[in-house]
């Protein structure tokens, strides 16, 4: 690049376009590396945050929202099916507190099956799913073995 008589600078022949291009080429490359560095590490912390969110819905749910009254020292995991059966979405929502992405909450027991939350349709990725081992008490304090299964997306 040379100066002119006045005073600007600029390609003064076809020999100095390349080099300006090829400056201008890299100074792109490089914004789009720093983005994509940046847009790689804010997923990462969404995800971070989505595991964490999950597994503290588990655990309020089977501690907390569905943990049975008169399950005593048996232990913890137990939840009981009449609080099961009384609990809708709504009640479920409050209940958990807020949590920032959507979720359903699924209990199985055999063929026995309560669904919490809100259905999935048009999920976006990520989508994660915890799931975890209860003991529910039925009405006659019997004793069955369930799921219960959490899916949280965005």
């Amino acid at each position: 690049m040379l100066r002119n008589n006045k005073g600007q600078v600029s390609p003064q022949a076809f020999e100095d376009i390349f080099p300006a291009v090829m400056v201008l080429i890299s100074a792109i490359i490089v914004v789009m590396l720093i983005f994509g560095t940046v847009h790689n590490r804010t997923t990462e912390d969404q995800i971070y945050d989505m595991q964490r969110a999950g597994n503290r819905l588990l655990d309020t749910l089977t501690e907390g929202v569905f943990k049975a009254d008169k399950a005593g020292d048996m232990g913890g995991n137990i939840i009981e099916e009449g609080i099961l059966d009384s609990k809708n979405q709504s009640l479920l929502t409050d209940e958990a507190g807020y949590i920032e992405y959507s979720f359903s909450a699924d209990i199985t027991s055999g063929s026995i099956r309560w669904e919490f939350g809100k259905p999935i349709e048009n999920a976006k990725p990520p989508l994660f799913v915890f799931s975890k081992p209860v003991t529910i008490i039925g009405q006659s304090d019997s004793l069955r073995e369930g799921t219960l299964t959490i899916t949280i997306w965005k």
